[in-house]
């Protein structure tokens, strides 16, 4: 077996060029998560229903899927990225692109066949009824 000399200098460069890398890696990849288009959502709800309102810039409504199952809502699609050809030059590309899922647990029963969902404008609004028997009620004391 042979002695090799340490150098703290030599390994704490290394490990910083190492983490620059990663960082450089992590933050400018295309395959970072940066760069995956992950839409907001906002909930809310009401004594009748749960309404959710996405915010899905650049996508048409026929690249939007929305299932229901087992109480859990799924919004899912895609959003194409800008493509390269050879009449333009693009310096940078800032907006995300990607496949996008999001599933949302419901806490109550809901009346599946009275879902509503609209797209306008790169928004979708999905208002979801609550069963009865999830809606609040009075009960009176005997």
């Amino acid at each position: 077996m042979s002695l090799v000399r340490w150098n703290s200098r030599n390994d704490l460069a290394n490990a910083t060029g190492d983490f620059d890398d990663l960082l450089k890696n992590f933050w400018y990849s295309e395959d970072s998560f940066m760069s995956k288009f992950n839409p907001s959502v906002d909930i809310e709800e009401n004594d009748d229903a749960f309404h959710f309102h996405a915010e899905l810039p650049g996508l048409e409504k026929d690249n939007v899927k929305i299932s229901l199952k087992d109480n859990i809502l799924t919004i899912r699609g895609e959003k194409e990225s800008r493509k390269k050809n050879e009449k333009s030059n693009f310096h940078r590309i800032e907006t995300t692109s990607g496949k996008f899922q999001r599933c949302f647990k419901l806490p109550y029963n809901v009346k599946q066949e009275s879902i509503k969902a609209e797209f306008k404008n790169g928004v979708l609004n999905i208002s979801i009824p609550k069963a009865e028997e999830a809606k609040p009620r009075e009960i009176s004391i005997v």
